[in-house]
C-alpha cells in the first residue's frame, strides 16, 4: 500500500489507530525520513507504556543471521523490539547482493539474501517493530511489491516548490506544535519563499518555524511579518527578494541584491529565472486585468494564492505591457548568450543590471 509520508504521519498520530509491526520508508527527503523514525517510536512508546524498548540498527551491509535474532529475540524480563534497517544490501543494485553468503544459520541452504530478508520481515513477532529506510526501490520488481503487501510504502520524496498542497500539511503540522496557525498572509509568503527553490528545504523550515514560535511568544496566530523576520537565512530568499524589488520598482534595492549575488557566478542561473518569472507574472496578470479579471478569478486561473494574486495585481499597475514585454524578450535573449560561456564571466550580471535599470528605472 501506497500513502504519502505527511498522510502517514498523521494517520500514527490519532488515537484509536494501530500502530504497524512493518513500516517501508522510501525516498530521500531527510525531514520525512526523520519524522517517521521519531513519530514511530513514541507511538510504540505510548501503546505500550512501561515496556523497555531494545533498539537494533543495521545499515547497508549486515549479517541476516543477526537481523534474525533483533527481530525474534525475547528478553526475559520482557520488553519490545524497535529494529531499524536502513538501505539494506539485499535492496540494493549490486552485482553480488543476490550472491552474498550472510544467509548462514537457520536460513534455507538455496534461499537467496533477498528471499531470506523478505521471509524476516514477512514474519514480525507482537513484540517487535521493524522501520526499513531505503533511499529508493523499483517499485516494478518483485521485492517492492512483496513489501507493499505487507506493509505500508511510505513515499518520503522532497516538495517541490509548485506543490503548495503537500506544503500546506507540512506547515499546519508545524504550528500545530507549538499550538499556534499561520495566518493566510504568513502561508502565501513562505510559498513565495520557496518559490525560488527547486525543492523545498523543509529541515531548515521545521528549524525557522521554531524560531518563529519564540519570537512570537504567547501570540497564537502568526503573521507575514513574524515570517519575514525570521527567513532572512533562507538561502532562496536574496532571489526572492530581488524578484520582490524589481516587482515593487525599488531599482536600489535591486542593483544591491544583483551585487551581493554576482560575487558567486553559479547563482547567475536562477537569478535570471527568479526575475523572469517575476515578469512573466506582473505581464500575465496585467493582461487579464486589462480583460476585467478579479482576483479571485486571477488566482484560480494562474494557480496562484490569492494573496500572492492580489500583491501582483498591484506590483502589475507600476509598469506598462509594452515595457514587461520587452524586458521579458531581453531576458529570453540574456538566457540565450549565456549558455555560450567563455571570455569575461561578468558581462552576463552587467546585461541583467541594464535589463533591470531600463525597466524599473524608466519613468
Amino acid at each position: 500500500m501506497n500513502v504519502t509520508a505527511d498522510q502517514f504521519l498523521a494517520n500514527l498520530r490519532k488515537k484509536g489507530g494501530s500502530c504497524p509491526h512493518l513500516v517501508v520508508a522510501i525516498g530521500n527527503e531527510e525531514y520525512y525520513q526523520k519524522a517517521i523514525k521519531e513519530t514511530l517510536k513514541k507511538r510504540i512508546a505510548f501503546d505500550h507504556k512501561g515496556e523497555e524498548l531494545n533498539t537494533w540498527t543495521f545499515e547497508d551491509r549486515f549479517n541476516l543471521v543477526d537481523l534474525r535474532e533483533a527481530i525474534y529475540s525475547q528478553s526475559f524480563f520482557g520488553g519490545l523490539n524497535w529494529v531499524i534497517v536502513s538501505d539494506p544490501f539485499v535492496l540494493a543494485k549490486t552485482k553480488d547482493a543476490a550472491s552474498d553468503p550472510q544467509t548462514k544459520g537457520k536460513s534455507k541452504k538455496k534461499e537467496s539474501p533477498l528471499e531470506a530478508f523478505l521471509e524476516l520481515v514477512s514474519d514480525i513477532p507482537a513484540t517487535t517493530y521493524v522501520l526499513v529506510q531505503l533511499s529508493a526501490i523499483d517499485k516494478r520488481t518483485s521485492a517492492a511489491k512483496k513489501l507493499g503487501a505487507i506493509a505500508p510504502l511510505v513515499e518520503c520524496q522532497p516538495i517541490k516548490w509548485y506543490q503548495t498542497k503537500a506544503l500546506m500539511p507540512f506547515l499546519q503540522e508545524q504550528a500545530e506544535r507549538y499550538g499556534a496557525r499561520f495566518d493566510q498572509g504568513a502561508k502565501a509568503l513562505i510559498e513565495d519563499y520557496v518559490a525560488a527553490a527547486n525543492e523545498v528545504p523543509l529541515l531548515f523550515l521545521e528549524r525557522e518555524i521554531e524560531k518563529i514560535a519564540l519570537f512570537a511568544g504567547n501570540r497564537k496566530i502568526w503573521t507575514a511579518d513574524d515570517v519575514r523576520q525570521m527567513f532572512s537565512q533562507l538561502p532562496q530568499v536574496s532571489n526572492f527578494a530581488l524578484g520582490r524589488a524589481i516587482e515593487e520598482r525599488n531599482l536600489t534595492l535591486a542593483l544591491e541584491l544583483i551585487a551581493a549575488e554576482r560575487k558567486n557566478d553559479a547563482k547567475f542561473v536562477l537569478a535570471l529565472y527568479v526575475v523572469t518569472s517575476s515578469l512573466r507574472l506582473l505581464t500575465q496578470v496585467k493582461a487579464m486585468m486589462a480583460k476585467g479579471a478579479r482576483q479571485d478569478e486571477i488566482a484560480q486561473t494562474l494557480k496562484k494564492n490569492p494573496y500572492i494574486a492580489k500583491l501582483a495585481m498591484q506590483h502589475a499597475r507600476n509598469y506598462s505591457h509594452e515595457s514587461l514585454q520587452k524586458a521579458l524578450v531581453d531576458l529570453a535573449v540574456l538566457a540565450i548568450t549565456s549558455r555560450s560561456g567563455g571570455g569575461d564571466k561578468g558581462w552576463k550580471w552587467s546585461r541583467l543590471e541594464e535589463i533591470i535599470i531600463a525597466l524599473v528605472g524608466r519613468d
